[in-house]
């Protein structure tokens, strides 16, 4: 009778993520603004900072006191496939911040912080958001101080963006495929993300990013992708062909995964 001897794949937990010790590392604000031509948003690098993180360098974002230019989100799509690599089978894991003050949606419900994936900024592209429950309330975190939160990425966290129209891959093409990742601001009624109202004469989704009346400040740290340590594989014992196979398959996935956390 063959011996079977249990290896664990603990290699495959290695992680890669953003700390944002030297700069922004491709982060961008996104501000909304309806008087902007669609889809209203304006586009500029998140602001840095070498100090105050969790520890040494983040990044921030302010929002505004009117609906104009309001923040929106924080994403990265200066090629986060080659830093984070599949995200099939990981844990999107990053540090929150809220400082000076509080976040108001202008929609007057809750304001959450959703999960976001895609390959396209457009709104005719594959784009996913966690699922409003498991999203990051942001006025519930403690004043200046650090928060870690996470989601393990896979189709039942995730929901795809309402405005979606051509989702040309399913969950899991996308997460091997995809060009931006990071955090997108809403209300906490999903249902309502495609409603209309009129304000003062100028038509408004309501429901779209976060104002502040004391001048509320967004932080993030160490965004990052852990990836989930694979089941434990069975191979007979004195097959050491299979187990010189499997030694080699793990070491070269190590390396990649080393690479890509330096790039």
């Amino acid at each position: 009778m063959k011996i079977l001897i249990i290896f664990f794949l603990t290699l495959a937990s290695l992680n890669a993520a953003w700390e944002f010790n030297a700069s922004s590392e491709g982060f961008k604000t996104h501000t909304f603004n309806e008087s902007n031509p669609w889809p209203f948003i304006t586009i500029a690098a998140s602001s840095w900072s070498a100090t105050d993180g969790n520890p040494d360098g983040h990044i921030y974002s302010p929002t505004t006191a009117g609906l104009d230019n309001r923040l929106y989100a924080v994403l990265n799509d200066a090629s986060p496939l080659s830093v984070l690599g599949d995200l099939n089978n990981t844990i999107l894991t990053a540090d929150f911040r809220r400082s000076i003050g509080t976040f108001q949606s202008p929609s007057g419900r809750k304001v959450i912080a959703l999960w976001s994936i895609g390959d396209s900024l457009d709104p005719s592209g594959n784009w996913w958001v966690s699922k409003v429950a498991l999203g990051v309330d942001i006025n519930s975190l403690p004043l200046d101080t650090w928060s870690t939160k996470s989601i393990k990425v896979e189709q039942g966290n995730f929901m795809p963006w309402p405005n979606s129209a051509n989702n040309t891959k399913d969950f899991e093409q996308l997460m091997a495929d995809y060009s931006f990742v990071g955090i997108t601001i809403m209300n906490d009624d999903n249902s309502s993300w495609q409603t209309y109202t009129d304000v003062g004469g100028k038509w408004r989704l309501l429901s779209y990013g976060a104002v502040s009346d004391n001048g509320a400040v967004l932080g993030v740290d160490n965004y990052a992708a852990t990836h989930i340590p694979a089941p434990p594989v069975s191979v007979p014992f004195g097959n050491r062909y299979i187990f010189a196979i499997l030694a080699f398959v793990m070491f070269i996935a190590s390396l990649k995964r080393l690479r890509a956390n330096t790039v």
